[in-house]
């Protein structure tokens, strides 16, 4: 089905009297792969790939319409009014009859279309003449919603396809000209309404820009010259085209500043890669008196024979040369075009298959809504089980790897990759623990402080895992105290509750309840970790539903009836396992391995009697504070590796981490009643339209992408050596078949490249077969040497070609 809603209108037939056979023999290759191309902008493939054009922009009375006149030889409408808020496609093919046709071009509505409009009523009408194209365009405006006050612009393309034996094979986009002053607001819409149109085509770096001119103008005042310069800084695909050289006065300066700027000369500002050509249109007089055109190329050819502009080549002036050159440039564009554009339809083609893939069958049963969602739980499931493992080849959906979307930036890891996230949100937690998750820091003597753990403790120099950090500010850092001030604090504690203990004995109870003291911040940084990570997993499921299910309305099912209590579950399981892992800290007595505490603790002993240079503090005191704060100290290191552990292990990894895949299983899909099969996979009225409309997408993609492929360009092979005319005239006079062989580019006698087959039989002018002959030290398109051979004497040389070997003819 169509991408376009097409209103044609035919026209009667004239017949020529020309040889036909000659005609189409000339032209028809290179009429096959332009009309290739327009059958694509036609089914509507500009909407996802950006097609090869030839553009026709200009200033407003530059001559536009007098250039686009005389290569069609139909009248193009010049009023200086406001301009039409369309493109116009004008198609040329060379044809023994002479015929016009006329279509109305919408884009279709749907997945796919950046700008949708409203297919319109049918455009029919009985006749149309050459003539009468300013009629249509009015028609036009009206077909396509564009009303006269209006100051919008359509999506919609006139088409105007204009067959005769005097035509190139041609295809120009014909776009309105710049304004040059706004005097009105009616004009100032007009001048955005241009602005906005051109750009859009002008951007595409597929299109080729004729920038028309005109002579009788400063070249400063040419916003045409800007808008290039502007989407084509390189000026690689920009056609200078000058317009009325005959209002300047001969001999002049300024006729001389146009010759100069049309030979192109290199270090000109207003140099271009494709040149520029020059055209000498009616003037106002032979308008009026409404010059034949057959009197208008004459009046042309007289001029530029009779003026300074005879110094110009012969290429770069008048109008039969500027049709040949024309067709020659967009059939080279287009040839070196096809492989993008090939690759871009795949492109588009490989998305619309991934994208109906996702959609599913149509299912209204409930076995098809089971087979739906056992497709998506089972991709749940691998991908949240390697998401866990870390195992991350699935490239889909984790990312390629470093120049992927997906995989880690300074930022953190993807939230796909959810181990890799899960180990910073872990580092993050160990050190911040460490860091604020004490009251308080105590300084030795020797200007040390005290747990190591805190003295030792070192940020990550990752970004990310710095940026995690942040999330905790709302926790405040540790108090520092001296050795000295809490040996007198702990002093007047332990007097106050001192028992039958002896003197220079500890009390037990007292390091223990330092030690509840000092870790008092353990519970709200433990929470605050479990919140991240479960806002880490929330943002990774997001993510692999995202992915795994194509219909919105299934996804948000899933969250709504499968996720959402599962992980408030999860929350709550989580909460009591933290309690649980505290208890043991907030009870009344400490519990710990002997030998790994008395260890620590004499190393702890030792490590301060060494380093303190204070008898006080080297010595026991009567309620042995020191062996006090030793203990507490020991018992803290110790419980805080513990602790760290075990909120990583108990609780983030056994009770959610590794219970994800558990979210959305097979087995659960397998034993849900009709009810709930209905609710998670029934599928709206959009979800059907946009499985409808990527099917008809992909049937007309994979069509352009067929036509397509036939003119793929195949490099030429150096090394492969060419096979000798008398062979291939034996392969040919022995009846054996020839091999089907790529296709070379010969040229035709207007100057029109044209695809032949390698294997065709070469004709000359009156359709005489002569041998193929190589041309002597020619090189391929790739730039390889080709093996030479005596150079052909009677058959002109090849341009360029498709495959493996180059020849002529």
């Amino acid at each position: 089905m169509p991408h376009a809603t097409e209103e044609s209108v035919s026209v009667e037939t004239v017949n020529s009297g020309i040889d036909t056979t000659a005609l189409h023999e000339l032209d028809s290759e290179p009429r096959q792969l332009l009309d290739t191309i327009d059958k694509l902008r036609y089914l509507g493939v500009d909407s996802y790939v950006e097609l090869p054009q030839i553009i026709v922009v200009g200033d407003q009375s530059s001559g536009k319409s007098s250039v686009l006149e005389a290569i069609s030889r139909v009248k193009f409408p010049a009023k200086s009014g406001l301009c039409t808020r369309f493109a116009t496609e004008l198609v040329l093919r060379t044809s023994p009859d002479r015929k016009v046709e006329a279509q109305v071009i919408h884009p279709r509505n749907g997945y796919g279309v950046d700008h949708p409009v409203q297919p319109l009523e049918g455009y029919n009408k009985s006749s149309l003449g050459p003539d009468e194209l300013e009629k249509i365009m009015e028609e036009a405006k009206t077909h396509m919603g564009i009303s006269p006050q209006g100051n919008g612009f359509s999506q919609s393309v006139l088409r105007v396809q204009i067959q005769g034996p005097d035509l190139p094979q041609l295809t120009l986009v014909d776009l309105p000209g710049f304004f040059h002053v706004a005097m009105s607001k009616a004009f100032i819409e007009g001048r955005e309404v241009v602005e906005s149109l051109t750009a859009r085509y002008m951007a595409q770096k597929s299109s080729i820009i004729l920038a028309v001119i005109t002579a009788n103008n400063d070249l400063e005042n040419q916003i045409v010259l800007d808008k290039a310069r502007k989407y084509d800084p390189r000026r690689e695909r920009t056609l200078g085209i000058i317009t009325k050289p005959d209002t300047l006065e001969q001999n002049s300066q300024r006729e001389r500043n146009y010759i100069n700027i049309a030979k192109n000369r290199e270090g000109s500002e207003y140099r271009f890669k494709l040149g520029w050509h020059v055209l000498r249109n009616r003037n106002e007089l032979e308008s009026e008196a409404n010059t034949s055109y057959e009197d208008r190329d004459k009046n042309e050819k007289e001029f530029f024979q009779s003026s300074m502009w005879k110094t110009l080549g012969s290429g770069n002036k008048g109008i039969a040369e500027l049709r040949s050159r024309l067709s020659s440039v967009l059939f080279d564009h287009v040839k070196q075009s096809l492989p993008e554009v090939i690759r871009g339809i795949e492109d588009a083609v490989t998305k619309r298959r991934q994208r109906l893939l996702g959609l599913g069958d149509a299912r209204s049963s409930p076995g098809q809504h089971r087979a739906y969602l056992g497709g998506i739980s089972s991709r749940f499931e691998r991908l949240s089980r390697d998401a866990i493992r870390g195992i991350y080849s699935d490239d889909a959906f984790f990312g390629g790897g470093m120049e992927s979307d997906d995989s880690s930036t300074a930022d953190g890891p993807s939230p796909r990759k959810l181990r890799a996230q899960i180990r910073a949100l872990n580092r993050a937690f160990a050190y911040v623990l460490s860091e604020k998750g004490l009251t308080r820091i105590i300084q030795m003597p020797d200007g040390n402080f005290l747990p190591e753990s805190w003295q030792n403790n070192d940020e990550s120099s990752y970004d990310f895992v710095q940026t995690i950090t942040s999330s905790y500010d709302q926790f405040e850092d540790p108090v520092e105290v001296s050795w000295n001030d809490l040996n007198e604090e702990i002093k007047l504690e332990a007097m106050s509750e001192q028992g039958t203990e002896l003197p220079g004995s500890m009390n037990p109870s007292l390091a223990f309840k330092l030690f509840k003291k000092q870790v008092s911040p353990w519970q709200g940084i433990a929470t605050r970790h479990i919140q991240l990570v479960m806002d880490g997993v929330r943002e990774f499921i997001d993510e692999l539903l995202n992915h795994a299910v194509v219909d919105s309305t299934t996804r948000d099912a899933i969250l709504l009836e499968c996720v959402e209590p599962f992980l408030e579950q999860k929350e709550n399981v989580l909460a009591e396992k933290l309690e649980e892992l505290l208890g043991h800290y907030k009870g009344d007595y400490a519990c710990q391995v002997d030998e790994a505490f008395l260890k620590q603790l004499s190393a702890r002993l030792q490590k301060r009697m060494l380093s303190t240079k204070d008898t006080k503090t080297a010595n026991v005191s009567e309620f042995n504070t020191e062996g006090v704060i030793d203990s507490m100290l020991t018992y803290y290191e110790m419980s805080l590796s513990t602790f760290t552990e075990n909120i990583m292990i108990l609780a983030i990894e056994n009770c959610l981490i590794r219970k994800i895949p558990e979210m959305f299983q097979s087995i659960m899909v397998n034993s849900m009643d009709d009810d709930m099969l209905a609710r998670l996979g029934s599928e709206t009225r959009s979800v059907r339209e946009e499985r409808e409309m990527l099917q008809q997408d992909l049937e007309i993609l994979d069509g352009g992408l067929n036509e397509c492929k036939r003119y793929r360009p195949r490099e030429a092979a150096a090394s492969r050596p060419s096979r000798s005319s008398a062979d291939k005239s034996s392969s040919l006079s022995n009846g054996s078949p020839s091999p089907v062989r790529p296709a070379r580019i010969r040229v035709n006698m207007a100057g029109v490249k044209k695809l032949v087959p390698f294997n065709a039989p070469n004709k000359g002018v009156h359709g005489t077969l002569t041998p193929p002959k190589s041309e002597h030290g020619r090189k391929s398109s790739t730039g390889s040497s080709i093996s030479p051979s005596p150079p052909a004497q009677d058959t002109p040389p090849v341009a360029q070609t498709f495959g493996t070997e180059e020849e002529q003819l």
